[in-house]
């Protein structure tokens, strides 16, 4: 038997977003982070890019980043570098 292209029977399409989605929300976020990495890039001497990692692990609440660019044991705001290949 021959298979129907399309969308599986019973599924249906959203014509607009869920009521509990904000058009804000991750542009905020976005924007806090890369504001926290121009705060550790100035307080570190970290690169912008790394900062903006460092910036995004803690924002998400972790306490450890594992990087082989990052130097070792080193903490920035709450999260602790560690390479992983020592």
């Amino acid at each position: 038997m021959p298979r129907r292209r399309g969308r599986p029977e019973g599924t249906r399409c959203r014509t607009r977003p869920p009521r509990h989605w904000s058009p804000r929300g991750p542009a905020s976020r976005c924007r806090r982070i890369l504001a926290g990495a121009l705060e550790i890039e100035a307080a570190h001497g970290l690169s912008y890019w790394d900062s903006a990692i460092v910036a995004a692990a803690r924002a998400l609440g972790c306490g450890e980043l594992f990087s082989e660019d990052l130097p070792h044991g080193r903490e920035v705001d709450g999260v602790r570098i560690v390479d992983p290949f020592r």
